[in-house]
């Protein structure tokens, strides 16, 4: 018998329900009332020096657990079992995936464990949104891939955790992976657990491009880095300059003023977005 929930997680708060339902050309306006909730929540990310911040934005997804671990107020701990809240199996692809940036999603939340256990989903690849986040990183998207192993992190969830976790996720779609099965690298298999995908993912020659810094078996997709991203998509925005220069000032740019940068390039970099087929995911009933 699975460990987790089959059903799907009670989200109560009314403005993500509104965002989950919003089309995506209409979520811009839906952005200065996230901004104003989550930068206290990654006010530690987003004040730091500026040497750190390009340091991070090049390093996404970050530090990953190499065996199971519980995550409690904050604290990595070695697996143990988890207090007794019914909780919800979910993909993490990227930044949910660092025990410390989910424990900066999550401060808050009334205090609950929660387990974090590497993991393997077949026939599907973690590619890049399109466009760059305030921290400058490309974050992940999940895509399929038939015959592609990516690694994952799958996350044990309480229901206000993972309501938390949903509404860090701007721009993002949550719903089941139905069909799907998550395998922790012990053994436990989690079928159509919760995943997020994004409303579009960068393009590269009419074809998404993963994450190298996420790794694959298998793999059929193109792969870059993030400065390569970057740089990329520099060029695309109209940064100039020998090679590099366009990527590092597109991320200089970006750390300065990610609400301008949010005005300036949201709308062209998310008409060009792809918006690959995604059979068996079904989104969160949020009407």
């Amino acid at each position: 018998m699975p460990r987790c929930e089959t059903e799907w997680p009670p989200i109560r708060d009314e403005q993500l329900r509104e965002r989950l339902r919003t089309p995506t050309e209409d979520l811009l306006a839906l952005l200065p009332p996230f901004l104003e909730r989550i930068v206290p929540l990654m006010a530690s990310i987003l004040e730091a020096p500026l040497d750190e911040r390009i340091a991070q934005a090049h390093g996404y997804p970050w530090e990953r657990v190499d065996a199971p671990a519980v995550l409690r107020d904050g604290v990595v701990e070695p697996d143990r079992p988890l207090d007794p809240h019914r909780r919800y199996a979910v993909v993490a692809i990227g930044a949910n995936g660092s025990a410390q940036r989910l424990a900066t999603k999550l401060v808050g939340v009334p205090v609950a464990d929660a387990r974090l256990s590497p993991a393997t989903l077949a026939d599907h690849d973690v590619v890049a949104c399109p466009f760059p986040t305030g921290y400058g990183s490309f974050a992940g998207d999940l895509v399929p891939s038939p015959g592609t192993r990516v690694r994952i992190t799958v996350l044990e969830l309480t229901a206000p955790q993972v309501e938390r976790l949903t509404f860090t996720e701007f721009g993002y779609d949550l719903g089941r992976l139905t069909g799907a099965v998550a395998v922790t690298d012990d053994g436990e298999e989690h079928p159509d657990p919760l995943a997020y995908v994004h409303r579009g993912s960068y393009g590269v020659d009419g074809a998404p491009v993963a994450l190298a810094a996420v790794p694959a078996q298998d793999r059929t997709l193109r792969a870059m880095t993030q400065p390569e991203l970057l740089e990329d998509c520099g060029r695309r925005l109209g940064f100039d300059g020998p090679p590099g220069a366009a990527g590092d000032a597109l991320l200089r740019a970006i750390l300065a003023d990610p609400p301008g940068f949010v005005r300036e390039h949201y709308a062209p970099l998310t008409a060009a977005a792809l918006h690959p087929e995604r059979p068996g995911f079904v989104p969160y009933p949020a009407a």
